[in-house]
Formats: C-alpha cells, structure tokens, sequence
C-alpha cells in the first residue's frame, strides 16, 4: 500500500485527529471515526445521518476522494471504520490490520463496470488501449474479471491509475479509452454516450462491500458501531418506502437527479437483517461471509492480489446487527 506524502497527511491528521483531543479536556469522548468514498452503496450511512439516527457527538461519517484514501487512512489509524469493499478489507487484514466485519452493506450486480468510448465496443477492443483503473483491491478485482471474460492478458492493455475522482474528467478529455469505474461515475458517463463492455453482474458475488471496524474499537467504544448498524437498516426501509426522497438526501454526494439515483441502486443487491445474520454468525462452522472471504482471497493470490494467503477466521462479527 503505497504510504501518504507528508503534506497529505499532515491534512489529514489535522481533519481526522482533532476529535482525539476532546477526552484530554474531560468531554465527552470522542466520536467514532468513519471512512467512506462515494458510492451508492454507502449512502445509507448519509441518509441515516440526515435523518437525525446517528448521535453527531457519537459519529462522525467522513468522506474521502477515492478507496485508496480510505485504506490508507484505517491503516494508518486516522479512522477507526470504514465502509469498503471485501477485497479492500482483505488488503488492509494482509497488511497486518485486525478487522471486522459488522454489516454485509451491499453486493454489486451490475454498479461495477468497464466502459469504452463509442469506438471501443467490444471487450476484445481493449487490446491495446489505455484503460483507467483505482489500483485498489476493487479495481483489480474488477479488471481482472473483465480480462477473464473478453481471453486477454493485463499486458495487453495500457492500464492507466486514477482515483474515482478522476475517472469522469478522464474518460470526456480522451486521457484514457476505457475505465473501470462505478456508481455514480457509471451513470454519468452512460448518459454521455459510453459503451457498456461489461459490468459486475457477469462476475456475481465477487464485489461485495462491507463495514469493517478495527478491533481494538470494538472493544473499546462498542455502542456507536451498534447505532451505526441499526441506522443503515433504518436508512435502507426509509429508502425503500420512499425512494425519491431518500434519493433527494443523496444527491448532493451523488450528483444525480433523484430518479437515476433510485435507478442506480438496481444495479446493487442489499443483504436484510436476516440475510445479515446469516452471513455474518453460524450456529456451527464459519459464518459464510467467511467462507465467501476465503474463496475471494485465494482468487486474490492466484492472480497476484494479495502476496500470499491471509487467515479469514474471526473476520464476521454479527454480534452488534438488530434481532431479525
């Protein structure tokens, strides 16, 4: 994982640290820290706030430009959780981060893609083009799933880095033919006149985001993860029996008109309390998000994901989600 410059996080402490400081003047202690980029998925988090479910002197939700931020921002202890995708917590647990996961938030079926400009349309097109890609656990998986399907190799293509932040401007200005990009960037550059190559519903059940806390936290500050829980359930049912309103509270992060953005979470699968449960505790044996985990993981070594194998067992903890 490639370390923060000096200036950067220098910002970031002084952004993400200074909660720290209250307990030393005898308030109230200091809010849970909470790390996420934007992503249709995450916004239950928002909508939960918006709505007055999270204590604001008990959480504070902090957004940042890309997945690679947030990363490096829990490893380096400027958060004490964050919402991102499995493989990224895998990233974080082989860099010797002890994680786990409370709340399966979502599985991508379709937000996740690979789009070309009007000339590339087919995958086999990307054979020597310039492809935009996050180097974060997300985008390899995802680009990787892409060259399964269209037979190529990674040095078939020019793969170009770049932070979500930059993926739009990236793609309109022709700095790159193609990019592996997400929610709301998908929607975005569609409506734009993109080629849709491939997305994540042709690779079921390899994205999957989750809230992952550090352990130490959840030891030591537990009921804020337990409101933090209870808030995304709220915000989801608040989503389902009003959509364009709770569509409304997203659109200044997502930057969509409310109808695309109720048309946008079609493309993501929202695990219930129940299906929670299930993922996350078992009466016998490892709870399947564990299971699940350890074939990701090895899918990760087999293509250079992760360096070598990293233990999964005790990664789910389902101790803190309501009774179904």
């Amino acid at each position: 994982m490639p370390p923060l410059n000096a200036s950067r996080r220098r910002i970031l402490l002084g952004a993400l640290l200074a909660p720290a400081l209250i307990p030393a003047c005898g308030k109230t202690p200091a809010p849970l820290r909470v790390g996420t980029n934007i992503w249709i998925g995450y916004e239950s988090l928002y909508v939960a706030e918006n709505r007055g479910l999270l204590a604001r002197q008990a959480i504070r939700l902090i957004t940042m430009r890309n997945a690679s931020e947030v990363q490096q921002a829990l490893h380096a202890g400027m958060l004490e959780a964050a919402a991102m995708s499995l493989d990224e917590a895998l990233n974080l647990v082989e860099e010797g981060l002890d994680l786990r996961v409370v709340l399966v938030m979502d599985i991508s079926h379709g937000a996740d893609v690979v789009l070309g400009h009007p000339g590339v349309s087919t995958l086999q097109d990307l054979r020597g083009k310039r492809v935009g890609v996050e180097t974060s656990a997300l985008g390899a998986v995802m680009l990787q799933a892409c060259l399964e399907a269209a037979g190529l190799r990674p040095d078939e293509l020019r793969i170009v880095d770049m932070g979500i932040d930059r993926h739009a401007s990236a793609f309109r200005e022709g700095q790159v033919d193609a990019v592996v990009t997400f929610e709301p960037v998908r929607s975005e550059l569609l409506r734009e006149g993109a080629t849709l190559l491939f997305d994540s519903s042709m690779a079921p059940g390899r994205i999957v985001d989750v809230l992952v806390v550090t352990t130490e936290t959840l030891e030591r500050n537990p009921e804020p993860i337990r409101q933090l829980v209870e808030g995304h359930f709220k915000a989801i049912d608040y989503l389902r029996t009003d959509p364009l309103r709770a569509a409304t509270i997203m659109r200044p992060r997502q930057q969509l008109p409310p109808e695309e953005i109720v048309k946008a979470f079609e493309g993501v699968r929202i695990p219930d309390v129940s299906e929670n449960h299930r993922l996350l505790s078992a009466a016998s044996g490892p709870p399947e998000l564990e299971s699940n985990a350890d074939r990701l993981m090895r899918l990760m070594v087999e293509h250079r994901l992760l360096r070598e194998p990293v233990s999964v067992r005790g990664l789910a903890d389902g101790r803190f989600l309501p009774t179904p």
